[in-house]
């Protein structure tokens, strides 16, 4: 793998840092967003994302904000877990103008394939500030035990 390093001369500097960065995915400051062709799609975003089992459990968590939880999808089919949610734009107001936009419709989406002594029937899900928790029970048959000894 390679890089390309390049200097940059402070006369060619831009102090917008927004369009600075810009690499084409956000509008920058001072471009006139209601000009600007709007394709009608969302953008897929795959979340970030914790993982973490115990020997009784394994929890996901996802980060999804703005999602609402009514937009927020969980399905399972066949061992496969998929957490799904939209971000839907705000409305054009007329009385406002962008300056700039970064949230724009998204659509948030991560697939997980469950072990094979996870228990499907006991799959939790909640949503709290945008941070989706799904909790899933594991089969603890596997499990070291202690027998009793009658006597």
């Amino acid at each position: 793998m390679s890089y390309q390093l390049r200097t940059i001369r402070a006369s060619q500097f831009n102090p917008n840092l927004a369009q600075w960065l810009d690499f084409g995915a956000h509008p920058s400051l001072g471009e006139d967003l209601s000009r600007r062709p709007h394709t009608g799609s969302a953008s897929k975003r795959s979340p970030s994302y914790d993982l973490r089992q115990t020997p009784s459990h394994i929890e996901i968590k996802l980060a999804m904000p703005g999602v609402p939880p009514e937009a927020l999808e969980v399905t399972l089919e066949r061992r496969r877990l998929t957490v799904s949610g939209q971000l839907k734009a705000d409305a054009p107001d007329a009385s406002s103008q962008w300056l700039h936009q970064g949230l724009s419709q998204a659509h948030f989406e991560k697939v997980f394939d469950l072990a094979e002594d996870a228990d499907p029937d006991g799959i939790r899900a909640s949503i709290k500030f945008g941070l989706v928790t799904i909790a899933i029970p594991r089969n603890t048959d596997h499990l070291p035990r202690r027998i009793a000894v009658e006597h």
